[in-house]
């Protein structure tokens, strides 16, 4: 067997002061090294700051860092990933930094050079205009969004709360028809903060932390086995298929939940084998998998995981 392609996501979300906090999303794979950060206000979940880095690309072209102007004063709250969707590819007009000392050699130009978009009009317009690697950093920044609404459960006085318990029948209230735990109607406001442990210790600093894995083997008899890994700081998932080298078609299929909150989600444990079956993990888009093993009675989280897969398998 031969290991093709191996990836890591890590996100961390944690409070700088009393007003500010900062979530920062990287990627590290095997052909890529990224990142992208978001600082924004505890209270109402303004960007104050967005900045992005591509160190290591498969086009060396795409390389550089720099401040995402056109997040700055969005919302890092859920519905903050509208203005993500449609950003510019700033790699194509950032240059590559200056090292100590100056250029060795000829001075290193970008061929594709280009003026940066700053209508967000053009750029909706245009947002599919846009290189591999600033799809990623769009995700990264997707993943900062995703771990700062986690995270929430920890910045309640700052987002007007008094206590745990009024916080958790605001969610509960807000969440129908969100995810399995939301729609079974036997959840209890203390559910939550007991299954965190946040009624005895209270998260002030590093408030979320998550992590995914993936990796993609060459069995060299005509499969290849995929295999990744959910784990943050209230779920833990591994899923393992194996599809078709040359058709994709996925032949086996496991999933297994190994840490979560509610009863309901245990019962996700296998739930999906049967359904990935037959179906051609290249075709899959991230939607497609959110059919399956999302929605109402599924889990983004798992859904997160295969749609790193299938992105990975297009790849090769």
């Amino acid at each position: 067997m031969k290991a093709l392609r191996q990836g890591a996501y890590m996100n961390n979300v944690r409070r700088i002061d009393d007003k500010l906090g900062i979530s920062d999303a990287i990627l590290l794979s095997t052909h890529f090294e990224g990142s992208a950060s978001i600082t924004f206000k505890l209270d109402t979940f303004e960007i104050t700051d967005a900045r992005w880095a591509i160190n290591r690309a498969a086009d060396p072209e795409r390389r550089g860092q720099g401040r995402t102007e056109m997040l700055i004063g969005e919302s890092a709250y859920v519905y903050g990933k509208n203005s993500i969707k449609i950003l510019p590819d700033y790699s194509a007009w950032t240059d590559y930094n200056v090292p100590p000392g100056g250029w060795e050699g000829v001075q290193p130009n970008k061929s594709s050079l280009a003026e940066p978009v700053t209508d967000r009009e053009e750029a909706a317009e245009r947002k599919n205009e846009v290189s591999p690697e600033w799809k990623i950093i769009r995700e990264l920044y997707l993943e900062n969004i995703r771990g700062i609404w986690q995270a929430e459960f920890y910045m309640l006085p700052e987002r007007g709360y008094t206590s745990l318990m009024e916080y958790e029948e605001h969610w509960i209230g807000s969440k129908d028809g969100y995810c399995r735990p939301y729609n079974d109607g036997d959840r209890t406001v203390e559910e939550w903060p007991i299954y965190t442990g946040t009624t005895q210790h209270y998260r002030v600093t590093d408030l979320y932390n998550k992590y995914k894995q993936f990796t993609i083997i060459d069995m060299e008899d005509g499969t290849m086995r995929a295999s990744g890994t959910y784990n943050d700081s209230f779920h833990e998932f591994y899923v393992d298929m194996v599809y078709g080298k040359e058709d994709g078609i996925i032949t086996e299929f496991e999933q297994n939940a190994l840490r979560v909150p509610f009863p309901p989600c245990w019962e996700l444990d296998h739930l999906h084998d049967e359904q990935f079956v037959g179906k051609d993990i290249r075709a899959f888009a991230k939607r497609d998998v959110g059919k399956i093993a999302g929605g109402s009675m599924g889990c983004f989280h798992l859904v997160d995981i295969v749609a790193d897969i299938a992105d990975m398998s297009k790849e090769i």
